[in-house]
């Protein structure tokens, strides 16, 4: 089935899967196209995580009293497996 024709934003109805505890096999085919193949379905769906910036503001706060380096501002992201990225449309 084409998802694009389900749902527009069909990556981020996965990603909501993700997060809910589904096991979802990601196949890359020619051509550029995307397989998703339901593996599991869980017992009982996760509840959504916490917003990574006030996990991320939280983990400051209490390990740094608020006030790190940059080096200590990495390590803080690579522990709770953050990624930096730009808005889109944004380009400086």
């Amino acid at each position: 089935m084409d998802l694009v024709k389900v749902a527009l934003r069909y990556s981020a109805r996965i990603q909501e899967m993700y997060v809910e505890g589904y096991e979802i096999k990601v196949e890359e085919l020619a051509g550029g196209l995307t397989k998703y193949i339901l593996v599991k379905e869980p017992e009982t769906k996760k509840s959504k995580p916490d917003k990574a910036l006030n996990i991320l503001i939280e983990g400051i706060n209490n390990k740094y009293n608020g006030s790190l380096t940059a080096e200590q501002l990495i390590e803080e992201l690579n522990d709770n497996n953050f990624t930096v990225r730009r808005n889109i449309g944004s380009f400086c």
